[in-house]
């Protein structure tokens, strides 16, 4: 998925958004399923991850 940013150490981030403030974090792949990633830990129900303009944001921006 183009939400999933694959490190060069084999690592998975995603872009988190907490409060109107992007955060990277990490997150473990399960794998593809469909032509999108499974995200099988890092994340919990609810949280919100930017899915376009992923080459946009940054850590600590401000999204309104």
């Amino acid at each position: 998925s183009a939400a999933v940013l694959k490190r060069d150490d084999g690592k998975c981030e995603v872009y988190l958004v907490k409060n109107s403030i992007v955060f990277r974090v990490n997150v473990a792949a399960g794998g593809d399923f469909k032509g999108e990633t499974r995200i099988i830990e890092g994340l919990s129900p609810g949280d919100v991850i930017v899915t376009e303009g992923i080459n946009s944001v940054y850590q600590g921006m401000r999204i309104d």
